[in-house]
């Protein structure tokens, strides 16, 4: 986070500057002078001239308070046009050490303090410093609110972050872009998804075309367990073009298939494959084989689920296709299927597999293969009884 900006620090500056001669300690003419001098420097942004001047003044042994506590507070405010943070803070440290500046010069810089703090990553003591000026402060503006805000949400103090983001956007009638993300990435880690999708919606509202606001919206829905809404809203986000990556495309197909449309799914990938925004991966045929399963049309499925498990290190889709075979009563294609799944590494229900390969090979009138399938099944537990009754079958013929 970038300091307020050097201009806005000067104006300050000179400000606090006129209202500070007229405090109990009465500055002297050559500190008012110095001090005079480097605040012009800072106007015409003279900055080698304003820190020869504050030098020089910091070389003076004899000062009172509240010279010196001017002296390092214009300090601040020149290491700060320089962004030069951290020399900043210390400038501010030490002016507000002596406590020699009138109650609200001393508050400015303390706000300044928890802002420089905030820039050079002190979160911690950010929020003190910021803290403690709000229990001060009269009447704090929404911007200051904002700021402690971000040093709450730094710090990971979420739900005080939250507290007072929530403050700084009420406060305002249009609110900044970056006021209403704060609070939502907020609401996000607190898993406040009700407030995050009522924020979601003014952001839409406030800039429809981000793409970004749409999908947030819609995982925000599926967090509520809205599924019908996140859908509608990844329809809309599609119907606008922003689904232009191939993840939220077929993020939009998985929905299609939770809300038992699943032929849409598999017309939204047809689309892709189609334009290119698709390639033909092992996830996005697999999904698309999904689609057309669940939707019935298992002739169609075949292909896109057979490239699916060419590519799959294990064999469960081998034999999820081996079963679309066998439901055609294309044997022969069905027990290639099924070895080939078996010659994987992995396979989450092994038994089954030899059992479907017996009974593959069988209702292709390979007995001698069919016995020794069923006889690997009689080796599991969970296929046992079947494959023995399979076997005595064969026995019988």
């Amino acid at each position: 986070m970038r300091f307020f900006g050097w201009q806005l620090a000067i104006a300050i500056a000179i400000g606090s500057f006129s209202a500070q001669l007229r405090a109990q300690d009465v500055v002297g003419q050559w500190a008012y002078r110095r001090l005079s001098k480097a605040h012009e420097a800072l106007q015409e942004n003279q900055i080698p001239e304003a820190l020869a001047h504050m030098d020089e003044m910091k070389g003076r042994k004899h000062l009172n308070d509240h010279e010196r506590a001017l002296m390092w507070q214009t300090y601040g405010f020149i290491y700060s046009g320089q962004e030069r943070f951290k020399e900043a803070a210390a400038a501010f440290e030490s002016c507000l050490a002596l406590g020699a500046l009138p109650e609200e010069a001393q508050l400015n810089t303390q706000y300044n303090l928890g802002q420089l703090y905030l820039s050079i990553g002190k979160y911690q003591k950010a929020t003190v410093t910021l803290e403690g000026w709000f229990e001060k402060a009269n009447n704090p503006a929404p911007r200051a609110l904002f700021v402690i805000a971000m040093a709450y949400a730094q710090d990971k103090q979420f739900k005080k972050g939250l507290y007072y983001a929530q403050q700084a956007v009420a406060q305002v009638e249009k609110p900044d872009e970056s006021w209403l993300q704060l609070a939502l990435s907020l609401c996000l880690e607190l898993e406040d998804f009700a407030q995050g999708e009522v924020l979601l919606k003014r952001l839409i509202e406030r800039m429809p075309s981000s793409k970004n606001y749409w999908l947030q919206l819609s995982a925000v829905y599926n967090e509520l367990d809205d599924e019908h809404r996140a859908l509608a809203v990844m329809e809309l986000a599609h119907r606008q073009g922003f689904l232009t990556q191939a993840a939220d495309v077929l993020h939009l197909a998985q929905l299609y298939l939770q809300q038992g449309v699943p032929m849409q799914g598999a017309k939204l990938i047809e689309g892709g494959l189609h334009n290119g925004s698709l390639t033909k991966s092992h996830k996005v045929m697999r999904i698309y084989a999904t689609c057309l399963i669940q939707g019935r049309d298992l002739e169609r499925a075949l292909e896109p689920l057979a490239y699916a498990a060419s590519l799959d290190e294990d064999g469960d889709l081998d034999i999820q296709l081996a079963q679309l075979h066998m439901a055609r009563q294309a044997w022969d294609q069905a027990a290639v299927a099924i070895e080939a799944g078996l010659a994987k590494a992995k396979l989450t229900d092994e038994p089954h597999a030899h059992l479907l390969l017996g009974i593959a090979q069988y209702s292709a009138g390979r007995k001698a293969a069919a016995r020794r399938a069923f006889e690997q099944a009689t080796r599991f537990q969970s296929t046992q009884k079947a494959a023995t009754q399979w076997l005595r079958s064969l026995e019988n013929r």
